[in-house]
Formats: structure tokens, C-alpha cells, sequence
């Protein structure tokens, strides 16, 4: 009987999930990036459950209050007891999540019982409207505006999970609509509940608008994430080059990137590299007044960019050549970060250059 009803309530969140996809655009989204989404809408909701186990905590007094010494008292006892029980799971999930312990469960197992805990919330908020005695004007200001104002908090919880509002608003509609029903003679009551149903319908349209703003937000942002990622491993079978490497420095001009192949040509370790002044090392280890060297200094100060600049170095006390390339970099409001670049060994090339050159002068033959 529970697998059924375990299969029943998995069957209903995929449909939930499909219909809510479809309405912001998630369907479009790759399946590992899906799974990302998930993941985000999951913390976004998350971080809200202690101020609703409050709140909560809180409605549940006010009505055990108000029904104190009648005949539903203690139906509202016991709706108090399962509601906040509730609750508290949802909080015992929220630690979890906060110390990692919950990194074993699968996303899709998290959103069920996300859903699942919400619809539960619904149905019990909707399900006290029909429990307390709505007929007198007290009970009836405090039933709306304490399911009113949790509501109200809910929605704004899960703006970013259209999933859970939706397993959440939908039961609660329901039993709002029976204490309605049952009170022909409370106009003051249908009224209210109109009003809560328009603002409930207000609050999804809005829900379903910022979170296709949020689908789009994360969908680009998982773009640019992968892409970085296809750079970085690109760059890092770069960087295994031992006769080309990675360089970098900041919008001060200190390095803040070198790669294994930079760190084996100066013979220094990174320790000393970062934070030292690139243009003051390049310097020191080049011949004094440079012309190559001067070029590259105009080019830093004027953030241009250079390419196969060779340069003459003594690196590791062996004098050598290196050919450097950079670019300067800026973010997206297009201010200033620094330069990021490449360079290469190119000693064995001079070499043979310059005897090359000795051939030609020297040989009685050319």
C-alpha cells in the first residue's frame, strides 16, 4: 500500500515537474544543467524553512489559544502537532543541508520530499480552516491572517520553485474553498476568500515569471560555467608543456597566474613568483635599456595587446630566449584586471638562427 502511495506521489511530482518545465523553460535546458537547477531552487527554498517552522509555531499557539476549553480544541491540538512536526523534519533537513550530510541523497530524491513536505503544509493549512470555528468574527480574523500570512510567506519562499508552490497553494485552495462553502451565511468570508485566491493566482503568475527569469539566469550561467571548464582543461594540457607556459598578473601588475612551465624556465618556486611585480622581474632578467623590453613596457602601460615578442633572459643562470605573447583583460563593466598571456622557450631556435648566420658569413662556400 505505501509503494502504491509512493509511486502515486513520485507519478504526481513528475507531472508538476513537466508542466512547471514547460512554463519557465526548463525543458530546454540539458539534463546535467536540469540537475543544477534543481540543486539552486532547492537552496534558494531551503534557506527559508526556519522562519516558516517559526511562523508556524507561532499560527499554532494563536489557535490552540482561541479553541482553548471548546470541542475543537483538540482536533486543532492534534493538526498543531502534525503541522509543526512537519515543520521540524523540514528543519532537521535545512541543518543537513547546512553541514553537507544530505550530499549522498540524489537531487531528484531532495525535490520529491521537497514537494512532498509542501503539499503536506498546504493540505494541513487548508484542512485547519475547516477545524476552527470560522463562524465567530474572532476565530475568523486570526484563521485569516494567520493561513493568510503563511501563506503569503510561502509563496515568497518558493518564488524560485514553482514546483513546491504549486503542490503547496493547490491543497490549501481546496480547503479554503470547504470552510467557505460551509459558511453561507459569513459574506464577509467570501469576500476575503476571493480576495486571497486573486492574490493567490497574482502570486503564481509572479512566481512563474521570476523563475523563468531565474531558468534563463541559471541556464546562462551554467554555460559560461562549462565553457570555463572546457577552457581550463584546455589550458591545463596547455600548461603540461614543458617548453610553453601560462602567465598573468593583476590590475597592479602583480602576478597572480603562473603555470609548472614558468615556475621550471626561471627556476623559482611560486611562492616567490606570486605577488612579485611583472614588469620589475621581466627587468631583472633582461639585458638593461632593451629595446624589446622598453616596447613591452609602452605596451603594459598602454594595455595593448603584443604577440611573439622574443626577448633575451637570463633564467636559471643560463642566458635564453623567450617568446611571449599577451593580451589585457577586462570584466563585464569593461574595467581594467590586468593582462593574462603565453610564452615559450625559443632558445634552440636562436641557436640555429645564429648559426645559421655564421654559416653564411663564415662558409667559403656561400
Amino acid at each position: 500500500m505505501s509503494v502504491n502511495i509512493f509511486g502515486a506521489a513520485r507519478r504526481l511530482t513528475k507531472s508538476i515537474d513537466t508542466l512547471v518545465d514547460r512554463a519557465t523553460g526548463a525543458d530546454q535546458l540539458k539534463p546535467h544543467a536540469r540537475e543544477r537547477l534543481l540543486a539552486q531552487q532547492l537552496r534558494s527554498c531551503t534557506q527559508m524553512v526556519p522562519a516558516l517552522f517559526g511562523g508556524a509555531l507561532v499560527v499554532a499557539t494563536i489557535f490552540l489559544a482561541l479553541t482553548f476549553g471548546r470541542p475543537a480544541f483538540w482536533p486543532v491540538a492534534v493538526w498543531a502537532l502534525t503541522i509543526n512536526l512537519i515543520y521540524a523534519n523540514g528543519f532537521r533537513l535545512w541543518l543537513r543541508a547546512r553541514s553537507g550530510e544530505d550530499a549522498d541523497i540524489s537531487t531528484a530524491s531532495r525535490v520529491l520530499s521537497a514537494i512532498l513536505h509542501y503539499a503536506a503544509a498546504g493540505a494541513l493549512w487548508g484542512l485547519v480552516l475547516n477545524l476552527l470555528p470560522i463562524d465567530e468574527p474572532l476565530v475568523r480574523t486570526a484563521a485569516t491572517i494567520g493561513v493568510g500570512g503563511m501563506l503569503c510567506a510561502t509563496i515568497m519562499a518558493l518564488v524560485n520553485f514553482p514546483q513546491a508552490n504549486a503542490a503547496y497553494t493547490g491543497p490549501l485552495l481546496v480547503g479554503a474553498a470547504f470552510s467557505i462553502l460551509r459558511l453561507h451565511s459569513a459574506p464577509d468570508l467570501t469576500v476575503q476568500g476571493i480576495l486571497i485566491t486573486g492574490f493567490i493566482a497574482l502570486m503564481v503568475a509572479v512566481s512563474l515569471r521570476h523563475a523563468r527569469s531565474f531558468v534563463a539566469h541559471r541556464a546562462s550561467e551554467t554555460l559560461v560555467n562549462d565553457k570555463k571548464e572546457i577552457i581550463g582543461l584546455l589550458l591545463k594540457e596547455f600548461e603540461e608543456s614543458a617548453s610553453d607556459w601560462i602567465w598573468g598578473f593583476d590590475s597592479t601588475g602583480r602576478i597572480d597566474r603562473v603555470s609548472k612551465g614558468f615556475m621550471t624556465a626561471t627556476g623559482l618556486p611560486e611562492t616567490d613568483l606570486i605577488g612579485a611585480d611583472f614588469v620589475h622581474f621581466l627587468q631583472c632578467i633582461t639585458p638593461p635599456n632593451d629595446t624589446l623590453m622598453l616596447q613591452l613596457e609602452r605596451d603594459f602601460e598602454a594595455r595593448q595587446t603584443f604577440s611573439d615578442v622574443e626577448i633575451r633572459v637570463t633564467a636559471s643562470g643560463n642566458e635564453c630566449w623567450w617568446r611571449l605573447t599577451g593580451k589585457p583583460v577586462f570584466d563585464e563593466r569593461a574595467q581594467y584586471v590586468g593582462y593574462i598571456g603565453t610564452a615559450s622557450d625559443v632558445s634552440l631556435k636562436k641557436l640555429a638562427e645564429k648559426r645559421i648566420t655564421m654559416l653564411a658569413h663564415n662558409d667559403p662556400l656561400t
